[in-house]
């Protein structure tokens, strides 16, 4: 595609590295990332020479992760202030690597590293880029814990505890100084993010937030002392239906398997002040006042696990209609999930073979921006553009959609449809995801390329008549 792969490509070219060679390596080496991003390394580059090129940068020490990563999170700035207000999801993914030996522990004998991801989406869904990635190996040494509970070392723990979960502070704090602009920003967590010191530091720093709720936290309320036993009192404000997808077996313990559904669910609010657990120090806030939104499935099948949902927000709970926005909010939530998956499968992160955490790291930096064009391509298809064929593809690349397709290409809805074809999209199955539009795409462009070359060697075979 003419424009997407371009828009990934222009990502890189405010970069600015200490040698100008390394800048030209650099946007060479993401221009071929974007054409090509699922393919294996040597099949990327278009011959030796790049291929060792690439080796060699990621391998040079004048090279930085972050730097590369820079003006991806500026453009991303620009996109937010272009639309007012933007969700910041934040989440951690781990990547793994089959028998490398130089990374640290994630889980059982498994190798890899962690990365905790600053995602910004319009409030329509629409992927506006990433902030922040922050990357760590654990230390094995380390005592975790679990260890230290076990040990009775309860002291320790509450030392121990922040030594990653201060990652979320870390990363909302230097987001909102990257956006630099006070509410702008309404930071997106999941039950991971329901921690007193963080939500004491949202509070502290006036930002906007909605987090999943995981404790039924104690409250200073007249009615009840449990935060549960005050959200359960009391009619509805408000309905909705939501259509749950199936989770299969092999889920976590919060996240256990279900058949799709559509859940109605009942939406009840209040504000409280949720009181600081008695284990942490008394330099914190003693109480931290917020709304929260309470989501229950009233009616859940036989043998079904009801919908709930704690939401502790910033956001007004004054109307019904303010209410079911902010459950919208938190829905767009799963989208970092594609995100992540857009990485290790759109990517093939996790199947690449390289030295050290640290090639691993700067490897990384170039397909984020890619894996954000992923995700663009899909809410591209899905806002239903009538702007003409014209306007994002090129004229090989048009004729070949309209060769495989059967009925007329003459809008970008249209070309969309016809590239879900090509990569194996079945009508029946609903709106194409990413991975499909992703398949279509690296197919149309092949399909384009054959195209553009046969040409060539037609005109050469006339020449030469």
């Amino acid at each position: 595609m003419k424009s997407e792969t371009a828009q990934v490509e222009g990502e890189f070219e405010s970069m600015e590295l200490d040698d100008p060679r390394l800048g030209r390596r650099a946007r060479l080496i993401a221009s071929r990332l974007a054409e090509r991003p699922g393919l294996s390394f040597p099949k990327v580059f278009e011959d030796s020479r790049e291929l060792e090129g690439f080796y060699r940068f990621l391998r040079n020490d004048h090279v930085d992760a972050q730097d590369l990563l820079a003006p991806h999170a500026l453009n991303t700035v620009e996109r937010i202030k272009a639309v007012g207000v933007a969700l910041c999801v934040h989440d951690t993914t781990t990547f793994t690597f089959d028998g490398r030996q130089n990374l640290g522990i994630v889980e059982g004998s498994r190798r890899g590293f962690l990365a905790h991801g600053s995602v910004a989406f319009g409030l329509d869904g629409m992927p506006l880029g990433t902030l922040r990635v922050h990357t760590w190996q654990r230390d094995e040494s380390r005592p975790t814990p679990t260890k230290l509970r076990k040990q009775g070392k309860a002291q320790e723990v509450v030392a121990e505890m922040p030594s990653e979960m201060d990652r979320w502070g870390e990363s909302i704090a230097a987001v909102e100084a990257l956006v630099a602009q006070p509410s702008t920003l309404i930071h997106l967590a999941d039950s991971e993010g329901d921690d007193y010191r963080l939500l004491s530091q949202l509070k502290e720093q006036d930002c906007r937030f909605v987090v999943r709720g995981c404790y039924d936290r104690r409250i200073i309320d007249a009615e009840a002392s449990l935060l549960k036993t005050r959200l359960r009192v009391g009619a509805p404000l408000a309905n909705r239906s939501v259509k749950l997808e199936p989770r299969a077996k092999g889920a976590s313990k919060r996240n256990p398997p279900r058949d799709g559904r559509i859940a109605a669910l009942e939406v009840r609010a209040a504000t409280v002040s949720i009181e600081r657990p008695a284990k942490l120090p008394t330099d914190i806030a003693e109480s931290i006042k917020v709304n929260v939104v309470y989501v229950s499935e009233a009616a859940p099948p036989d043998g079904q696990l009801p919908v709930e949902w704690m939401l502790l927000t910033t956001e007004p709970i004054d109307t019904p209609e303010a209410i079911l926005a902010i459950i919208d909010m938190y829905r767009c939530r799963w989208i970092i999930e594609e995100f992540f998956k857009a990485l290790k499968t759109g990517c093939a992160y996790e199947a690449r073979q390289l030295e050290s955490f640290d090639t691993f790291d700067k490897a990384l930096a170039f397909f984020i921006p890619v894996a954000w064009g992923l995700l663009r391509l899909r809410a591209l298809e899905r806002a239903d553009s009538k702007r003409t064929v014209e306007d994002c593809f090129t004229p090989d690349q048009i004729a070949v959609l309209r060769a495989k397709s059967r009925t007329p290409v003459d809008t970008v809805a249209d070309a969309f449809a016809a590239i879900a074809t090509i990569g194996g999209h079945i009508r029946n199955n609903g709106r194409p995801g990413w991975l499909v539009l992703w398949r279509g795409v690296r197919d149309l462009l092949l399909l384009s390329q054959g195209f553009a070359l046969a040409r060539q060697c037609i005109l050469a075979y006339s020449d030469q008549s």
